[in-house]
């Protein structure tokens, strides 16, 4: 878990550090160097305003893995309280709260994100949005946590710890944590690894981010025309980049949960 750590902490401050070597500024418009493909200047190309893709690239990746970690440390704040109080609330509230959290399960998150992204009248920021996906998928994190931690607490150094008269606080943080810690991490992982590819959803609809904030979803979405015009490049870039991320995120968390 350690190496782990080490290594997400060592990848974040690279993606922090990759606008600062960005060869050009990633909203400057260049209308005699449009739509050119791949070459020594311009190693990923250029855009349909003549911006340098390799720029846009590195600021965009900062952005979507931002918006995926926020989302993400939301969506656990969430769960984490609404776990804590459905296992220690009585047991009629309790079951109240476990229905309601199967009823959210229920409902399609993903179409509900874009639902509201439709009615909001302006663009979210990177807050806003994060905030917007934490909010839709904190439920299926409460529920693994739930159950998770409603498993440990039935363990013999759990019943002790609460006949010795320790605080149910202390008793899920200090006790039950340490033990799904694996669990928890994965969870983790696995919140962000969909918060980006929501955010390039989103975007890529223009329900996202503003527009010429660069993200990978921003990226897609002004990359669309590509599709019929040949400008092959602009569309692999950022589709090559989100599916590299979503894919790492989850083969790290497969990593950690085998190795515990």
């Amino acid at each position: 878990m350690k190496k782990f750590l080490i290594f997400g902490v060592l990848l974040l401050g690279v993606l922090f550090l990759l606008p600062f070597l960005a060869p050009f500024d990633p909203t400057q418009v260049d209308l005699a160097q449009l739509k050119f493909p791949p070459s020594g200047k311009h190693l990923l190309g250029t855009d349909f305003l003549g911006r340098d893709e390799l720029s846009r690239l590195f600021f965009a990746l900062r952005t979507s893995v931002f918006i995926g970690l926020l989302s993400g440390v939301l969506a656990m704040i969430i769960a984490f309280a609404y776990a804590f109080l459905a296992l220690n609330a009585p047991k009629m509230i309790q079951s109240l709260l476990l229905r309601f959290l199967d009823g959210f399960l229920s409902l399609p998150n993903l179409l509900l994100i874009l639902l509201f992204g439709a009615f909001n009248q302006r663009a979210f920021g990177m807050l806003g949005l994060s905030l917007l996906l934490a909010v839709f998928s904190w439920g299926s994190v409460a529920k693994v946590i739930y159950d998770e931690f409603s498993n440990i607490a039935t363990r013999e150094f759990i019943l002790n710890e609460k006949a010795l008269g320790a605080g149910r606080l202390a008793i899920m943080f200090d006790q039950i944590l340490p033990v799904a810690k694996s669990s928890v991490f994965v969870l983790f992982i696995n919140t962000c690894a969909h918060a980006i590819s929501a955010e390039a959803l989103l975007s890529f609809f223009g329900l996202g981010l503003m527009v010429g904030e660069a993200s990978l979803g921003n990226m897609l979405n002004e990359a669309s025309q590509a599709i019929f015009t040949g400008v092959w490049w602009l569309v692999l870039t950022p589709g090559l980049a989100v599916f590299g991320i979503v894919f790492g995120l989850m083969l790290l968390g497969e990593r950690v949960q085998k190795h515990g």
